[in-house]
């Protein structure tokens, strides 16, 4: 069936969803919803130390705070939850990994209640040694930030590597890349860094859950970017099936990839599905404070490449090592180590590569999605050291970028042919326009 395409919306105005409420400050969102006097409120406390042992958790205090229904720790629900591995939990359970882990939840009739009583949460621990370097973390075992890795259930297309901290390995072997140095002419080794990066948005996470007693049912109430993502992660996790639980994600404040997949979703049902609380619809709304500590972050990561080209200036060979610094949890981080390792040569042709991509785990706020999911960071790395590379072989960097487009008919790294293109042309175009070398 021939599918006909046109150009009727390029240039136009397009109406959007929601703009007129947004405009007027009418428009309902999460923390707008209201439930009457049965809703409770949640906070969570939290741990002050990166790594270690939990000694002892002390809930007296907190629950003497008038309004304070129950303090929950993590033995008390005890599920693992991940996207594409099973590597966390919403309450720390005899360990906690990172500053701000949730070790114990108070819920409450009223905010501040709950409040207080996280702050008279009381816990004693055994320091352990945190690692923070994902390059150390990646090539040093002797601190595991998930010992129980092997233990893990997982996707088919992720390889975690038990007895080490390597949430994921990606891999792409293609050509001789060793014999590609030998011949080449001229070899440029450089590194790229980049830190985690916070979202950014203007809503915090917030989440209202409510467990049917009489059918077991679980409604949930989230700003969340990806509601059968969150419903499936979640059955997965309790054991549930599908049918039983349903997400409402009301309109979001902003999420670019933060509010996708679970973020404090279970932490909330931790409160709903206690057998004192059940019933009655829990809240948990947490401070922009948190958000920065404690929330998703897209991975920093360590990016070493060496690059073998001729006298000609064509890229012969390349070896890629990109350690993305995935925090305490794989999530979504797991993913983007991929994308990273399936364009692991940008937009140009190299015959011969080696590229290892891991997604590493170390004692900070865990990995998740983040605009361009990989591919920016990549971007970024390849054409930084195409730059690098032009300059240190004396060559234009347009040249040397033109010398090299993977053209139509070439194949990728991953060995397949790509398609038409005007990347050329672009190029060509923009030297054009900006007036590049004049």
């Amino acid at each position: 069936m021939k599918q006909t395409i046109t150009n009727d919306g390029v240039g136009k105005w397009v109406t959007r969803q929601y703009d007129v409420e947004k405009a007027a400050g009418t428009l309902q969102y999460t923390d707008d919803l209201r439930f009457g006097p049965e809703l409770l409120h949640a906070k969570a406390a939290r741990s002050t130390i990166a790594h270690g042992e939990i000694v002892s958790i002390d809930v007296s205090e907190a629950m003497k705070v008038p309004g304070v229904v129950k303090v929950i720790l993590g033995d008390q629900f005890v599920h693992r939850f991940g996207l594409y591995l099973r590597d966390r939990t919403p309450l720390a359970v005899g360990k906690v990994r990172y500053v701000g882990e949730p070790i114990a939840l108070v819920v409450a009739e009223t905010e501040e209640a709950a409040e207080e009583g996280a702050l008279k949460v009381k816990a004693r621990y055994k320091e352990l040694t945190p690692i923070f370097d994902p390059v150390k973390a990646a090539t040093d075992n002797s601190i595991l930030v998930h010992p129980e890795l092997d233990s893990y259930e997982h996707v088919p297309f992720i390889v975690p590597q038990p007895g080490t901290n390597l949430a994921n390995w990606f891999r792409i072997r293609r050509g001789d890349v060793e014999k590609a140095f030998e011949e080449s002419e001229y070899v440029v080794e450089e590194a790229v860094n980049c830190p985690q990066i916070a979202h950014g948005f203007l809503e915090p996470h917030c989440c209202i859950c409510k467990e049917d007693p009489a059918t077991g049912y679980l409604t949930i109430w989230t700003a969340a970017q990806s509601v059968f993502a969150t419903r499936e992660i979640i059955a997965a996790g309790l054991g549930y099936p599908l049918n039983k639980i349903r997400v409402i994600a009301p309109p979001i404040g902003g999420g670019f990839g933060g509010k996708a997949g679970m973020t404090i979703e279970a932490l909330c049902l931790a409160g709903a599905m206690d057998p004192d609380i059940k019933g009655r619809p829990v809240k948990l709304h947490i401070s922009r404070e948190e958000v920065m500590l404690t929330s998703w972050v897209r991975q920093g990561y360590v990016a070493r490449i060496k690059m073998g080209i001729d006298k000609d200036g064509k890229i012969l060979g390349i070896k890629n090592t990109f350690y993305f610094d995935t925090g305490v949890s794989a999530e979504y981080g797991a993913n983007p180590v991929r994308s990273a390792g399936y364009t692991s040569t940008g937009c140009y042709y190299v015959p011969n590569v080696w590229t290892d991509s891991y997604a590493v785990y170390t004692n900070k706020p865990f990995g998740g999605a983040y605009r361009g999911f990989g591919l920016p960071e990549l971007m970024g790395v390849m054409e930084t050291i195409i730059d690098i590379a032009a300059h240190k072989i004396g060559m234009d960097p347009v040249e040397f970028r033109l010398k090299n487009i993977l053209e139509p008919g070439l194949q990728t790294c991953t060995g397949m042919p790509m398609h038409n293109h005007a990347l050329r042309k672009i190029i060509e175009k923009v030297v054009e326009k900006v007036g590049i070398n004049k």
